[in-house]
């Protein structure tokens, strides 16, 4: 308003000094014009926020091989880094609470990143195809590890699942050849089909007293897996379960013997090729 009262001031003022020579009647235009532009620039729109980081930004930067996502990023967009191999590493800010499906799939250049704790979301083959990847913490906000969110990392070597996952997605650590470590955390009630399928470094495994579900094939062909322990939660196990692990010989149920017999609903050739011979139980063993 400021700004207005000021331009028809200076239309009145020149419109009295109309009688004015030439020089000065320019002058008056040009301050008010000069005062209209003022006020017209005061009254811009500020700068939208930025709060997801897209593919368009990542080539705009120049698509480097070392990137530092800005503060104030919220979201990292779907497909964001799909199939870029050059990429090498990469800082995710504190302000990132998602990471979109395909975030970073197929980035096997990638050799390493630190999730940040405010990340309550990892999208569906978020880090698929992420060959060049050695470990992965997953901080406690996580509530879910979606389907194949870390399908085909053929070297990652350990897993540390922290605080409050509920569910490990079908296929999500799948064909991680590599893995011979991996933590899940208490909170865990339900491991969803082939959800460790090919995980041929396995050799040994606890599931946490939390977990009433084991999906079809879960651990199938983990061909060097040769113990695991199941909790007394448990009340299901899927088809092909622990298909072709041809090396399982302890299968320890902390459960009671009938709660094996009639409490856990085992799917059809849930032990297919395992040469285990009995399930050892809190207060004796049940032939398989």
């Amino acid at each position: 308003m400021i700004g207005c009262t000021r331009s028809l001031f200076s239309y009145r003022y020149l419109h009295a000094n109309w009688g004015l020579s030439m020089h000065k009647r320019f002058s008056l235009i040009f301050l008010s014009l000069a005062v209209v532009v003022f006020f017209l620039a005061s009254c811009k729109e500020p700068d939208p926020i930025i709060e997801e980081y897209t593919h368009e930004m990542y080539v705009e930067a120049g698509m480097p091989s070392s990137l530092v996502v800005p503060d104030g990023i919220i979201r990292i967009a779907p497909g964001t880094f799909d199939d870029c191999i050059d990429l090498i590493s990469i800082t995710l800010p504190s302000s990132v609470t998602s990471i979109g499906s395909n975030a970073f799939s197929g980035c096997s250049g990638l050799t390493g990143i630190i999730i940040p704790d405010s990340v309550t979301s990892i999208g569906s083959y978020a880090f698929a195809g992420c060959t060049g990847l050695t470990s992965i913490t997953i901080p406690g906000n996580v509530t879910s590890i979606e389907y194949n969110a870390f399908s085909d990392c053929s070297s990652l070597t350990s897993i540390t699942i922290l605080g409050n996952v509920t569910s490990i997605g079908s296929n999500a650590f799948t064909c991680c050849s590599s893995l011979t470590s991996i933590t899940i955390p208490d909170s865990v009630t339900d491991i969803d089909d082939y959800a460790f399928y090919y995980c041929v470094g396995l050799t040994s495994i606890t599931i946490p007293d939390s977990v009433t579900t084991i999906g079809s094939n879960v651990f199938a062909d983990c061909s060097n897996l040769t113990s695991i322990i199941l909790p007394s939660s448990l009340t299901s196990i899927g088809s092909y379960a622990f298909y072709s692990c041809t090396d399982l010989t302890s299968i320890t149920f902390k459960g009671t013997k009938s709660n094996w017999v009639d409490d856990v609903i085992k799917g059809e050739s849930w032990k297919y090729q395992v040469p285990a011979t009995v399930v050892t139980c809190s207060d004796g063993t049940v032939a398989l």
